[in-house]
């Protein structure tokens, strides 16, 4: 089965139609978030337990590590890689894309800035709310978030440093995304409203009617950026 990019034209080839498999978790918790890894071989789960799991994005399982023992007398172990990375509930994930930064967000309004590795190098507190979606710029100098709170806020990557507030959203806001390559972004809200905004100015440039709904998923098509 190829990728969507590779079929531009007719991307719904690409949609798997058949169950192939499915895999529990040690702990049964909700899985709230799942994402592949950069280079496609692994998924990524955030559950409501806080844990991030990592798992083989072929046989199903959990993802092991192997820790080498520079003493070659000293056989490695393999363990089972799942690591506690917030104290409340994750709602949200997402990878940079120059693929060296991961993203994730929780219940608490938290953000923790992750290496490949899982290392994680900084936290900050974006919203007193939950964040329910986030988003990178196309150049990955700054970030976008969704939150209960029903704003949206526009921080610089680097410093971890509040930019803009977007207002707009009667309601929750339940999901954003950056356009691929413009000044653009989306969201949904509980409001049943799909925002599209201008992110130097803050300002909504539109707002579509139309579902009767809570909007839980808004994304621009990553290769023609099509909504």
């Amino acid at each position: 089965m190829m990728p969507p990019t590779a079929k531009p034209h007719n991307p719904a080839d690409a949609i798997p139609a058949k169950h192939l498999h499915s895999s529990l978790n040690k702990a049964r918790h909700a899985v709230n978030v799942v994402r592949w890894t950069p280079e496609g071989r692994r998924l990524l789960t955030g559950s409501y337990s806080g844990e991030f799991t990592l798992w083989n994005g072929t046989a199903f399982n959990f993802e092991t590590i192997m820790q080498v023992c520079r003493d070659s007398n000293v056989q490695p172990r393999i363990l089972t890689y799942i690591h506690q990375a917030h104290d409340v509930a994750i709602r949200s994930a997402t990878y940079s894309h120059n693929e060296d930064w991961l993203l994730s967000a929780c219940n608490d309004g938290v953000i923790k800035y992750w290496q490949p590795n899982f290392n994680n190098v900084k936290a900050i507190q974006a919203h007193t709310d939950p964040i329910r979606g986030i988003s990178f710029s196309p150049n990955d100098s700054k970030f976008v978030t969704a939150s209960d709170d029903a704003t949206l806020k526009i921080f610089d990557f680097s410093g971890g440093v509040e930019e803009s507030i977007l207002t707009g959203h009667q309601w929750d806001a339940k999901t954003v995304d950056w356009h691929p390559t413009k000044g653009l972004l989306v969201s949904g809200s509980k409001d049943h409203q799909v925002k599209l905004w201008d992110p130097r100015t803050g300002r909504c440039l539109t707002t579509l009617h139309g579902h009767k709904n809570t909007l839980t998923k808004t994304l621009f098509e990553p290769s023609r950026g099509q909504l």
